[in-house]
């Protein structure tokens, strides 16, 4: 065992110590002591549980870490040890998943199993039997089955009713069921008073004097109190027990406030003390809106705990709030609470019944109008969470209101909708359509009935609207209509009703009224989709020329003689029926190609122009719909008149490097010009941060001299370089100019330093001066030259602040109101630079420093084009926005790390340093002048990295050689995380975020087909433990293309997988794969239209040439070859620059000059589309079926670890590692 990683060790049975962690709340304690006793006993052989052979050993590590994981109620960690199985190990997965009423038969059978009764003779419960029964009641009370619950408790008390609180665990849990059920039904002499609180206790409240912290803390028992002395007006009672509440949810959670590891029960509490404050909030409302005076005379209590009431008092008191009192405020001040636990459906719904209560025993004035508001909310809720029963009762609750005649036409109506939404979660389909198309009939004739006007009307309008657009979405996922039907009664009709309504009234609204016109647009899209696909199919084409040939038989007849003619009469009248019919039809079919197109365009113009948020996804299908219509000049008119003029521009901006690298000079493209000009120069003119730079860069494609640009402009032509000066001329008459001057003048400077030759200075460490870069001033249509500091400072001081440049690589949110006042502007440079330590065209890393005091860091290249590696950082940060909206995404916080790329030409880009990262190759293999490898340090005696590297390059036979390196090569990266994180609670965290970031990465990277992922184009964050990908050179399986081709889908090596701890790859990372795959799936209309408008840039290039493909290899056998320092932070010339800048294509391996365009770049544009597509429909064999979620992500895992595949791997990549 290595000592270094632990500190100084003792003696001691870890496994012991592990379990007292447990004992005393300290899970990730016991998980590092679990972890220890199995590197002392096995090293770093064992990957996971399943590959140790002593079944006893396994299955006391596995209890250990199973208890150790239930402290954290949201994490994966537990699948990667619990196996299944078992009924025990069954249960504990449904619970973690909320999965009640599949564990509901398990509690039950293994009940009615138990060798014990549930309670023991002296009214203990056997520990089994106890976990059994509350999970039977805490199934039952998730599920809503309230009234199965009651019935399981008297069960429980007819079998032995205990008297006083320590009967036991499982009286304990009765109680709170109990006490719960008792107050969400206002029964306030439900619960026995001898029980109701422990005599001693009660005496010490009533009393108002302390209670010890040892007294047993209920919850239910003290929000029962508080209520019953809220229903009964007792506020000298409810201040008494509110008070003791608090104290005693505080000193329950004391040892979570002293340790980061024992958080379990903080959440809790605080949601506890939130159901007080509630509590208190109403009794303070009702206090101030009651003119009669709290009197202690309106309640005594009993020596047995109960209280008497003056009922003349009550009864004056409820009247005068029954006349005075109104608590919507006060629920519209608790619902905007709800958005911290909206996640969390037991929490929420238990805070929501609370709620309830309050407002039935608060007798206000509005009571049913602010329950009806609670119900629905709670109904919408439940349904989310697949709580049937619980939206049920609340369904139920609002029929009782709407008997009573409680329930106003808008809200009965809302009613109705959630009824529809809980049949179509319950699949029952045609229920669900049958209620929304009642829905609809019933709202269309009240309003033609109706002489409603103002806002009421307009509210009933748009509600009609939402049912008609919900239930349209419903019937076109089932087909159960006609296309037409569908269109013209239910979406179209949506989008009339929004058009016929005040705009005023309509922006209000604007999240629903863009959602009708969403899907129709969506509907449309997909009809077109269709449509165009038909007519492009054989079986089309086939019948086209069926008609041809009837239509010149038709001909060849008439031209008969007359007497010929008269004889085929029949014949030629059928016929010529025939053919008018084929045309027409298709005629009509091939029309509505373009009519579908066209709905579709302004449907999305319209959603966009009324929707307040960025729509990134809708504005996606926008441009791929346009640019694949491009040359048709009516798509053109309409996307100007209802896209451009209507949409607000920073909707667009973060595709404006897609918008913008379709600009020409030619007029072959016709209108499409036109309409790309409008909309370039009104984000250009609106948004000059974002998009100015990029017309720079692409004006500059035809400035650059050299074999790289003229390849570039032999690749797209002359004509995109010019098209942008023209674009650049027009914007130096608005009022941009200034700005724009600064900017072409910054951008040149930059360039300039990109090719500065610093050959001279190779092997140096020291700094060089920035007074040595010399620029030559060409953009001004002035002559001369300065230093690149000076050259600067002196436009600095002409034209101050306001026009200076945003910092290349800030980052800079599109703003919905153009105001940019804000921004970091550059304010100067550090005065010397330095360049990476290998490389052949050295990357200079410059400090930029901003008008916010702040110092950017930056990495300025050469020779190198930057632009794929932004594509990529764009689709990543599409990726970000997905994996935010999805709850379960959202919950993981699974993200991926970008960072800023500017190309400021085909050669030359400044780049966004990523703070605080290293390599993660050179932590495993780097040695430098102050420190040895880890592999060095922690394992001194076996094969050094550079010698599994020869020997795997020079063995005939891989698989028996790359075996052999396993042997002799022990993983050992989950000593990063002891290294770096000492502390335990923070060393889980880091290193659960490494697992969780490693697997988004892989699985968004395998979709992408990004390769070439060897050691050093992988950074590990030292502040998070989260990795960050450079170097995207090799994207949508060109690996496959490579010299020596990649034959696994992400990097999943032994050291990867060492970092993730003992459960290895199962568990987290697994569970994190799946869900990100599943959001990728669901979301795969959005990724495959996303990447459509990516791979079709004509400035993009597809194809690997052999000698691009060999140089790649090249530049990773130069790595390997040269240590890089950690000092410097630079790696080899597709490593330390793009380690150091989070980027570095490794297309860099080789200059740009020698990269060739080639032909046939949209069939492999095509061919990428096509094989995204598979990915995500889970074929992975081509001579097999689609696999399932788990099931792909089961195979990329083996595939990925294989070593008959890893072996087949380039050297330079490190498969050992």
């Amino acid at each position: 065992m290595n000592d270094a990683a632990y500190g100084c060790m003792v003696d001691v049975d870890l496994l012991a110590v592990a379990r007292a962690a447990v004992r005393v709340n300290m899970p990730y304690s016991a998980m590092q002591y679990l972890e220890m006793w199995l590197e002392n006993h096995h090293g770093g052989k064992i990957t996971s549980l399943s590959s140790l052979d002593n079944d006893n050993i396994v299955s006391t590590l596995r209890d250990i870490l199973v208890e150790a994981y239930s402290f954290d109620s949201d994490g994966d960690g537990i699948y990667g040890v619990n196996d299944g199985r078992t009924v025990k190990s069954q249960l504990l997965k449904y619970n973690r998943e909320d999965q009640y009423a599949n564990a509901l038969p398990l509690y039950d059978i293994s009940l009615q199993f138990s060798n014990q009764h549930v309670l023991d003779r002296d009214g203990t419960a056997s520990s089994n039997t106890t976990q059994l029964v509350g999970g039977m009641l805490a199934s039952l009370q998730s599920l809503g089955y309230n009234h199965l619950l009651d019935g399981y408790l008297q069960s429980l008390d007819h079998k032995r009713q205990p008297t006083n609180r320590s009967s036991g665990l499982a009286a304990s849990q009765a109680l709170e069921h109990k006490y719960k059920l008792a107050w969400k039904r206002m029964q306030w002499e439900a619960v026995l008073p001898t029980i109701l609180m422990p005599q001693d206790i009660w005496s010490k409240l009533k009393a108002g004097s302390k209670t010890s912290a040892t007294d047993v803390f209920s919850h239910q028992q003290m929000l029962f109190q508080g209520l019953r002395a809220v229903a009964h007006g007792d506020f000298r009672s409810l201040q008494r027990v509110t008070s003791k509440a608090k104290e005693q949810i505080i000193q329950s959670v004391q040892l979570s406030l002293h340790s980061f590891e024992s958080t379990k029960d903080s959440y809790s509490a605080l949601v506890y003390l939130q159901g007080i404050h509630e509590i208190e909030e109403l009794a303070d409302f009702m206090r101030k809106s009651s003119p009669v005076v709290d009197s202690p005379i309106l309640s005594t209590v009993t020596p047995t705990g109960l209280k008497t009431y003056s009922s003349s008092l009550d009864g004056a008191l409820v009247t005068s709030r029954q006349k005075s009192l109104t608590t919507m405020p006060l629920l519209e001040r608790w619902q905007r609470r709800h958005g911290q636990i909206k996640d969390d459906f037991d929490k929420a719904e238990s805070l929501l019944g609370l709620e309830e209560v309050l407002l039935q025993v608060s007798k206000a004035t509005d009571e049913a109008q602010v329950l009806t508001k609670l119900y629905l909310d709670l109904a919408s809720l439940s349904r989310k969470a697949g709580r049937i029963a619980v939206a049920y009762r609340a369904l139920m609750k609002l029929e009782q209101l709407d008997e009573r005649g409680s329930l106003n036409i808008y809200d009965k109506m809302q009613w109705q909708i959630q009824k529809a939404k809980l049949l179509w979660k319950q699949q029952e389909a045609r229920s669900a359509i049958w209620t929304g198309k009642k829905l609809c009939s019933e709202l269309t004739a009240y309003l033609d009935g109706s002489s409603m006007t103002g806002s009421e009307a307009t509210s009933l309008q748009l509600l009609h609207v939402k049912v008609l657009t919900i239930t349209g979405k419903w019937i076109a996922s089932l087909r159960s209509e006609s296309s037409q039907v569908i269109l013209e009664d239910f979406f179209q009709k949506a989008t009339n009703i929004i058009n016929g309504i005040a705009t005023e009234a309509v922006s209000e609204r604007a999240r629903d009224t863009s959602k009708a016109h969403f899907a129709l647009a969506e509907f449309m899209a997909a009809m077109y989709q269709q449509v165009s696909t038909r007519v492009a199919s054989r079986e089309w084409l086939a019948g086209k020329k069926v008609v041809n040939a009837r239509f010149e038989e038709l001909q060849e007849l008439t031209t008969l003689k007359e007497h010929m003619q008269n004889e085929n009469r029949a014949h030629i009248h059928a016929l010529n029926k025939e053919v008018k019919h084929d045309v027409n039809e298709r005629s009509k079919v091939e029309a509505s190609v373009d009519q579908f197109l066209i709905g579709a365009l302004c449907s999305y113009g319209k959603g966009l122009s009324l929707s307040s948020q960025a729509e990134l996804d809708m504005v996606f299908r926008v441009l791929s719909l346009w640019f694949t219509n491009q040359r048709k000049a009516d798509i053109n008119r309409v996307v100007i008149e209802e896209v451009i003029d209507m949409v607000s521009s920073y909707k667009f901006v973060p595709l404006s490097y897609q918008i913008i690298s379709r600009i020409s000079s030619s007029s072959d493209t016709g209108t499409f010009q036109i309409a790309l000009h409008k909309l370039v120069m009104k984000m250009s003119v609106q948004h000059p941060h974002h998009t100015l730079i990029q017309l720079i860069a692409l004006k500059n494609s035809g400035d650059v001299e050299g074999k790289g640009a003229l390849q570039f402009r032999t690749n797209v032509g002359d004509a995109k370089a010019e098209g942008a000066k023209v674009y650049l001329a027009e914007l130096m008459k608005t009022e941009q100019r200034e700005l724009l001057e600064s900017l072409d003048s910054m951008a040149n400077a930059y360039v300039q330093l990109a090719l500065f030759d610093t050959s001279e200075y190779h092997g140096q460490k020291k700094k060089i001066p920035l007074s040595k870069v010399t620029i030559f001033e060409t953009n001004s249509g002035r002559s001369g030259t300065a230093p690149f500091d000076q050259y600067l400072r002196a436009r600095t001081r002409r034209g101050g602040s306001t026009v200076m440049p945003a910092v290349l690589t800030s980052h800079i949110s599109p703003e919905a109101d153009m105001d940019y006042s804000n921004v970091v502007r550059t304010y100067s440079f550090e005065p010397h630079f330095s360049i990476t330590d290998s490389g052949i065209h050295r990357p200079k890393i410059i400090y930029c420093h901003g008008s916010d005091g702040e110092s950017y860091k930056q990495l300025v290249k050469g020779h190198d084009d930057t632009r794929q590696d932004l594509v990529i950082e764009q689709v990543f940060d599409t990726m970000n926005q997905f994996l935010m909206e999805e709850k379960a995404t959202r919950k993981r916080k699974l993200r991926l790390r970008t960072y800023r790329v500017v190309p400021l030409s085909p050669i030359a880009g400044v780049l966004e340093w990523v703070e605080n990262t290293t390599p993660w190759g050179s932590y495993l293999v780097s040695r430098t002048s102050k420190k040895l490898s880890a592999h060095e340090r922690y394992h001194p005696h076996e094969w050094k990295h550079t010698e599994c590297r020869q020997y795997l390059k020079n063995a005939p036979e891989k698989l028996p050689a790359f075996l052999e390196i396993q042997a002799n090569f022990t993983p050992v990266f989950h000593h990063f995380f002891l290294e770096r994180f000492p502390d335990a609670a923070v060393w889980y965290h880091r290193r659960l975020a490494y697992v969780q970031s490693t697997a988004v990465t892989s699985i968004v990277g395998y979709i992408l087909g990004i390769g070439d992922r060897h050691s050093q184009n992988i950074l590990i964050h030292e502040g998070t433990g989260e990795l960050v990908h450079i170097d995207f050179g090799v994207v949508f399986d060109q690996g496959m293309a490579l010299y020596t081709p990649e034959t696994v889908p992400f990097r999943l090596t032994r050291d990867m997988v060492d970092g993730m701890g003992v459960s290895g790859v199962d568990g987290v990372f697994s569970r994190c794969c799946e869900v990100t795959l599943q959001l990728l799936r669901k979301k795969s209309a959005s990724v495959v239209t996303i990447l459509e408008v990516f791979v079709h840039d004509p400035l993009y290039r597809w194809t690997l040439s052999p000698l691009k493909a060999l140089r790649i290899q090249e530049g990773e056998e130069e790595q390997d070859r040269t240590k890089p320092s950690v000092r410097s932070r630079s790696s080899s010339r597709s490593n330390s620059s793009k380690r150091a800048t989070g980027t570095g294509n490794t297309n860099e391996t080789q200059p740009a000059d020698e990269m060739h365009a080639e032909p046939g770049s949209a069939d492999a544009a095509a061919r990428a589309l096509i094989r995204v597509k598979q990915k995500l429909e889970g074929y992975e064999d081509p001579n097999g079926s689609a696999l399932s979620i788990e099931g792909q992500v089961k195979h990329l895992l083996s595939v990925a670890q294989d070593p008959h595949n890893l072996c087949k791997l380039f050297p330079g990549w490190a498969p050992w590692l």
